[in-house]
Order: C-alpha cells, then sequence, then structure tokens
C-alpha cells in the first residue's frame, strides 16, 4: 500500500488529478493509515494509469465513467472506435502540415 504522495510519484500524475478521479467515482482509496492518510494498493495504481491513457487518447472523464458501466467487449469496441477517429484525425493533421510546408516553401 503506498499514500497518495507516493501514487502521484509512481504513476506520473498529479495529486489534483487524483483527487479529481476520485471526485469522479473512477477510484478510491484502499484503506488508511494510522495517521489517517489515504492508501492506494496496486491495483488502483493500474486503475490510475488507465485512467491516464484513456485521457490521452482524449477521452473525458464523463466518458472514462461512462466505461465504467459496459462489458469489456463493448469497452473494447468503444476504444477502438475512438482510436480509429483519432487516427483518422492524425492523418488530417498530416495533410495539414504538409500544406503548411509547402506554403511556407511559397513564400520563401
Amino acid at each position: 500500500m503506498e499514500t497518495l504522495r507516493e501514487l502521484c510519484e509512481h504513476t506520473g500524475v498529479s495529486r489534483r488529478a487524483i483527487q479529481g478521479y476520485e471526485k469522479a467515482g473512477l477510484m478510491s482509496a484502499a484503506a488508511r493509515n494510522e495517521r489517517g492518510y489515504l492508501l492506494y494498493d496496486a491495483k488502483t495504481q493500474d486503475r490510475v494509469r488507465m485512467i491516464k491513457l484513456l485521457q490521452n487518447l482524449e477521452f473525458s472523464i464523463r466518458e472514462i465513467a461512462e466505461l465504467d458501466n459496459l462489458s469489456k467487449d463493448e469497452v473494447r469496441r468503444e476504444v477502438d472506435a475512438h482510436i480509429l477517429r483519432l487516427r483518422q484525425r492524425k492523418v488530417e493533421i498530416d495533410e495539414y502540415i504538409d500544406q503548411a510546408y509547402e506554403l511556407i516553401e511559397k513564400i520563401s
């Protein structure tokens, strides 16, 4: 078990973000120590990493909470669809970058 500070250090997630996850009901502490500090287990550490990954994939906290109500197969489908949309955006962004370079060449 580890404290909130240690959880933050091990996951690279801020204290404020973890408190936000808790407030949204995405996770909770496993226990408290004798000083009253919240303690988190390895399962919670994995959960924080998963939440952060989903946020990096541009899922909102609300969307992540909705995923919790789905079956594993439904979650896979939702994440796959989301990744497909991100891949399509990546292609569009790459095209914009190419167009920007072309414009720069014309200006030079």
